[in-house]
């Protein structure tokens, strides 16, 4: 199997670390432990984070205006684009007002682990209680 290298923007981290409410039960936040563990997770070797820098979000606020994209969108675009990631991979957004810019697709599944709430497929990589968390 071909290694896999994820490139993502230092955004992703606010993402899921604060869940969006449809997705995670008001009644069920967060623990200490789940946060470490998904801040963990940032520093697994074949994760490479971008930083939000100026050049980045000047892009982003472009991409957003001329191609319709929400703000955290714009920057999971800009941040792919700039970096020359070989795809942008949409697991729940429409990118394809960018596809002209850089290659979409839909994440390939390479292992079996409980359904996302909303997806019909399992996630794609290990969860994080496979690794230990590196303080």
């Amino acid at each position: 199997m071909e290694a896999v290298h994820i490139v993502t923007s230092t955004y992703t981290m606010v993402e899921v670390i604060r869940p969006k409410r449809r997705a995670i039960p008001t009644s069920r936040t967060l623990t200490p432990d789940q946060i470490a563990k998904i801040k963990g997770m940032f520093r697994w070797p074949f994760i490479t984070t971008i930083e939000l820098d100026d050049r980045t979000a000047f892009y982003a606020s472009d991409l957003a205006r001329e191609h319709g994209l929400a703000p955290a969108d714009s920057v999971h675009a800009a941040s792919a684009i700039l970096w020359k990631a070989d795809v942008l991979q949409a697991w729940d957004r429409d990118f394809s007002s960018v596809s002209h810019l850089i290659p979409v697709e839909q994440p390939q599944f390479i292992s079996t682990q409980r359904n996302l709430e909303g997806m019909d497929r399992p996630p794609i990589f290990p969860r994080a209680d496979d690794f230990e968390v590196k303080e």
